[in-house]
């Protein structure tokens, strides 16, 4: 009986550090924050100003902002506190900048293999301009003359052939 009840009670509480609850707390307190961080600056702004009137003293408006700005660190560390706990969304922020990452990669190689595939065509057509650039024209001119005379013995052959096949002329 001892036992069970000192088991029952090493059992850790239900914690609220891991859930829902964490994340509407870091939430809460930034919204808060930023609320303390606007009145804040805006009591500041008023005590720079000096502005006084019967019923709200500058004593006031300065006591007011101090105190408003000591709330506010404390709300900021609660904020950043709650921040650091929420590994769930640390998590999931990291997941995204991951899957981004992996598809910056994958378009910073593409982009690297269609420069290296223009660099080869580049080169390629720097080839084939330089060759024609040196090329002898008279020589372009022969060789240009014996494909139009080998094309025109072709043509003449294809007509003695006439409509009798190959064979039978053999």
């Amino acid at each position: 009986m001892i036992a069970s009840f000192i088991a029952g009670y090493t059992k850790a509480p239900p914690s609220f550090m891991n859930g829902p609850e964490l994340w509407f707390m870091n939430r809460g307190t930034g919204f808060v924050l930023l609320v303390l961080l606007t009145l804040s600056v805006m009591l500041g702004v008023l005590s720079t100003a000096r502005v006084s009137t019967r019923y709200w003293p500058r004593m006031l408006s300065q006591g007011l902002h101090r105190n408003v700005s000591l709330l506010a660190v404390a709300f900021l560390l609660a904020h950043v506190g709650t921040a650091v706990a929420d590994t769930q969304a640390l998590s999931t922020a990291m997941g995204f900048v991951s899957q981004q990452r992996v598809a910056i990669d994958n378009s910073l190689s593409r982009m690297t293999a269609a420069t290296e595939a223009v660099s080869g065509e580049k080169t390629q057509l720097t080839v084939a301009q330089t060759s024609l650039m040196q090329a002898d024209v008279a020589q372009v001119a022969t060789q240009l003359s014996l494909s139009k005379a080998q094309q025109t013995a072709l043509e003449a052959v294809i007509s003695q052939l006439g409509s009798d096949d190959l064979f039978s002329k053999l």
